[in-house]
């Protein structure tokens, strides 16, 4: 039985509700002074390991999140850091809490430079602070807004922001980055939208799905959860999957067989766009399938001539008997392609849908019945938004809903592919996984991951662990291409080059397991699979291509 493990994720409203419930349990401050006490900490890592002696100013706004940033820039101070805050603007209606930390500031006569948004030359003086103060290579502790801001950034916040943008400052979080929805990962107020880049974002109480998804990528940095003494909540039926355990279902034993594995059968690569349906087959052989057939749709011979291991077959086979289909990779839109993907629908196999499978899908215009078997989709965005009748922009802007409203509607399970790509189940169940890379950004890469998926499903994992282990699998071989010493960054990744790290990644997964018996004298070669790491290597070594 497969094994995943799993970190829950909160939306604000479960955030805000056991916020309430512990501060009405707890002595006056008692969650702040929690909070600043985690932020400051993480603070002071960076400021000793990356930047010793820089200034650290927390920038503070006018709710909680400002009284945050604001008491741990006084503890940074009380340790000796050379700590100070802007203020945003007075705070005439500051929380109960946060009124008390400005107050207790001024007594102590902490450094607070107030300014005035609205005043005449504030805008142009704070700018020019920012830059000196960014010259300084000084650390901001972004305090300014939280998880209740509902509209753009704007006036000075916005000033602030850009300039720590432009001027690539080094930023930490509390909470969340201003201007970033905390439960979808979209810039608040869309193509007006503007957050901070962080290098660490610590987030309270709760981890939420906004801060691994989408948009949310390019601003968070690293997340570190601070529950705050609060213990870790069950979340909202939703995970974010940390680490998959494959060797359930895809450890071998010494007996093992081709039979033993599945067989894939893959439809697609018409005319022009064979090659998408030879990537599929590749993902679903080097992830383990026992056996791979390649189906061209318009009954042509396909290309694999140079990869003996795979097998021909007829778009008119029968689909019943094989462990699984995928269907529509370089399909075509043609009607033929719409007749194989109702056949396909009407078997009793199990069916991963991608790309044109998915335009064809999408151009029924009513739902075919519900399937026995289970169905797994893969859209990238534009073709979720075929799926749902709404525009790619939309979907980006929620991503997670639009992972769920697929997988309800449809009845199946889901990814929407993208920077955090969101899983989501029939049932209500969703998950985004926190692997991959912006090398992913190529042609033929999500071809790859329907035939990974595919061959899971073969080796005997259900839909759902089957989608979230090759989605995780997918991301984590791009990271180990990127981090490899010849490539040493995120351009050039051929699709053709994903299906060999896909094997190398799982092989190293499966080799870390400490229980499996047939792997503990692989281990003695073998250490912990991490990004820059080679099996059998030292990590200061160069990383060679699998193969």
């Amino acid at each position: 039985m497969t094994s995943i493990s799993t970190e829950s994720l909160c939306f604000a409203d479960t955030v805000r509700a056991i916020e309430a419930r512990a501060i009405s349990a707890s002595p006056s401050g008692a969650l702040m002074r929690a909070a600043a006490q985690a932020l400051a900490d993480r603070t002071a890592r960076h400021a000793i390991r990356r930047l010793p002696g820089a200034p650290i100013i927390a920038l503070v706004g006018p709710g909680n999140n400002g009284g945050d940033a604001l008491l741990a820039a006084m503890i940074l101070r009380e340790r000796g850091f050379p700590a100070s805050a802007w203020q945003l603007a007075p705070q005439m209606s500051a929380p109960v809490d946060a009124a008390a930390v400005l107050e207790k500031a001024r007594s102590q006569g902490f450094q607070i430079d107030a300014v005035l948004a609205q005043s005449d030359g504030a805008h142009a003086q704070s700018h020019a602070a920012f830059q000196e103060a960014i010259a300084r290579q000084a650390i901001f502790i972004d305090g300014l807004f939280g998880i209740g801001l509902s509209r753009p950034l704007e006036g000075l916040a916005r000033v602030w922001v850009e300039a720590l943008n432009q001027g690539r400052a080094t930023v930490i979080a509390a909470d969340v980055p201003s201007g970033l929805a905390v439960d979808t990962g979209a810039l608040i107020g869309g193509e007006r939208g503007l957050a901070p880049r962080c290098i660490e974002t610590v987030t309270f109480i709760a981890d939420k799905p906004g801060l691994h998804t989408g948009a949310g990528l390019d601003h968070v940095g690293s997340v570190y959860v601070a529950d705050l003494g609060l213990g870790r909540p069950e979340g909202d039926g939703a995970l974010l999957t940390q680490v998959v355990d494959l060797l359930g279902g895809l450890s071998r034993r010494a007996s093992a067989h081709k039979g033993s594995h599945g067989s894939v059968r893959l439809i697609g690569g018409a005319p022009g766009m064979r090659g998408a349906l030879t990537l599929a087959a590749l993902g679903a052989q080097r992830a383990g399938a026992g056996k791979v057939f390649v189906a061209p749709v318009d009954g042509g011979v396909a290309s694999v001539d140079a990869y003996p291991e795979l097998m021909s077959a007829r778009p008119d086979d029968a689909f019943d008997g094989l462990a699984a289909w995928v269907v529509g990779c370089g399909m075509g839109r043609s009607e033929t392609a719409t007749e194989v993907l109702d056949r396909a629908w009407a078997s009793n196999c199990a069916l991963v849908v991608d790309a044109d499978g998915l335009n064809a899908l999408a151009a029924k215009g009513s739902r075919p019945p519900a399937r026995d078997r289970p169905t797994v989709l893969t859209p990238h965005p534009l073709e979720a938004a075929r799926l749902l009748g709404i525009s790619a922009h939309a979907v980006q802007d929620d991503r997670i809903a639009a992972a769920r409203e697929i997988a309800a509607r449809w009845s199946a399970f889901t990814i929407v592919k993208g920077a955090g790509s969101v899983c989501a189940a029939p049932d209500g169940r969703w998950s985004i996984v926190p692997t991959g890379s912006p090398a992913l950004a190529t042609a033929g890469s999500g071809d790859v991951l329907a035939g990974v998926i595919a061959a899971f499903i073969a080796q005997g994992l259900s839909a759902w662990d089957a989608l979230r282990s090759a989605a995780w699998v997918h991301g984590r071989a791009a990271q180990h291409w990127s981090s490899a010493t010849q490539h040493d960054g995120m351009i050039g990744l051929a699709a053709s080059e994903l299906p060999d790290w896909i094997r190398w990644t799982v092989n190293a997964e499966l080799n870390d397991d400490r229980t499996a018996p047939s792997f503990r004298r692989a281990r003695s070669s073998l250490g912990r699979c991490r990004p820059g790491d080679q099996p059998g290597r030292s990590p200061h070594d160069p990383i060679l291509p699998p193969g």
